[in-house]
């Protein structure tokens, strides 16, 4: 084996750390998935984190964003995103999240109350303003 091939076996070995336990969750672990561009990993990752701990807005999130963003399927983004506004409805991003992903699902008049909302919470935040 040449040097050159036994230098990029040996990047490609210290470059992908393995999977997380999922026994703690955490914005790390999904991470993981994410860089990695693995969104099925990612999304069952968010999905056990939302079992394990329903109450934890951050996984709620993380699942909404793997749903919006990695995934393509806004629809499908919603529930996840409705649940982290129930549990944190003071977040602006939050509500933001759930008014695009609500957009992009073509439910526009659905959309205006939470992006409405995200302005009130942060209003010099011009991400938020469409």
């Amino acid at each position: 084996m040449g040097l050159k091939r036994f230098a990029i076996l040996a990047v490609v070995a210290f470059a992908a750390p393995s999977p997380p336990a999922h026994a703690d969750y955490n914005a790390g672990g999904i991470n993981h998935y994410i860089t990695a561009r693995d969104w099925n990993g990612a999304l069952a990752y968010a999905q056990a984190w939302t079992k394990a701990r329903p109450d934890d807005m951050v996984g709620w999130y993380n699942l909404g964003q793997v749903y919006l963003l990695g995934l393509k399927r806004p629809a499908d983004a919603i529930a996840p995103f409705q649940r982290a506004v129930q549990l944190r409805p003071d977040v602006a991003d939050l509500q933001y999240r759930l008014g695009s992903a609500k957009l992009r699902s073509g439910q526009a008049a659905a959309a205006v109350a939470p992006l409405q909302r995200a302005t009130e919470l942060a209003p010099k935040n011009m991400l938020y303003w469409y």
